[in-house]
């Protein structure tokens, strides 16, 4: 939030939004939905797990925007373990307002080189790495048809998207596993060719803390 305050002026007026229109969602805040308020467990041991909390946020933003305003209404998420420096927030904007293929969905890009992947822990990286290489598998003709082969990174805690794409994400994911969830459902739509064709969007690395990101475009609106 620190970071927020210093930098919400900055990004206001460097993407073209209002202060009220740029707003930051707080962990765990009681939720307004339909007149009903959602409240979470004030034992941190009872903390609602990632993925339905920021699914939750979302539901709350999509009802507080009319149909018409999602197209140009967009959502970023970070992780605030301090892995990852919050300038990581521009470089997905960057991405979703200014690129010219208009791309729906960025995420945060850790390059397979780079020595602080996961901050060391070897064995967390082989899970995920093992996680990417069964999805590739599930969606082979998709992947290699539009990734060349191989998927981008999806668990880097850094991404962003374009709020009216979030009609199409079928998201169910509870916990961590919810950057896995957006990515396997944008294959499906690929998959099916409901959600435009891929564009290769690489940005050059950024130090981002301890972890070197890339940002990168999984789809974009318009076929090529």
């Amino acid at each position: 939030m620190l970071w927020w305050d210093a930098n919400q002026k900055r990004i206001c007026k460097t993407y073209g939004m209002s202060l009220s229109e740029a707003q930051t969602v707080t962990p765990l805040r009681p939720l307004e939905l339909g007149g009903v308020t959602i409240s979470y467990p004030s034992n941190r041991d009872a903390a609602v797990p990632k993925g339905l909390a920021i699914r939750l946020e979302l539901m709350v933003i999509l009802d507080s925007l009319a149909v018409t305003d999602r197209e140009h209404a967009y959502f970023v998420q970070i992780d605030g373990s301090g892995a990852i420096d919050y300038h990581g927030i521009d470089l997905v904007l960057e991405k979703l307002l200014h690129d010219q293929t208009s791309p729906q969905i960025v995420l945060g890009k850790r390059p397979n080189d780079s020595p602080d992947w996961f901050m060391g822990h070897a064995e967390r990286k082989a899970i995920e790495l093992f996680e990417k290489f069964l999805i590739e598998e599930r969606f082979r003709n998709t992947v290699d048809e539009e990734f060349g082969g191989s998927l981008p990174d999806a668990q880097a805690g850094c991404w962003g998207l374009r709020l009216d794409t979030l009609r199409k994400l079928s998201l169910t994911a509870g916990g961590y596993e919810l950057e896995l969830d957006i990515i396997t459902s944008a294959l499906e739509l690929l998959e099916h060719g409901l959600l435009g064709k891929r564009r290769w969007l690489l940005q050059e690395i950024y130090r981002m803390g301890r972890v070197s990101v890339e940002v990168e475009a999984v789809a974009a609106t318009h076929s090529s």
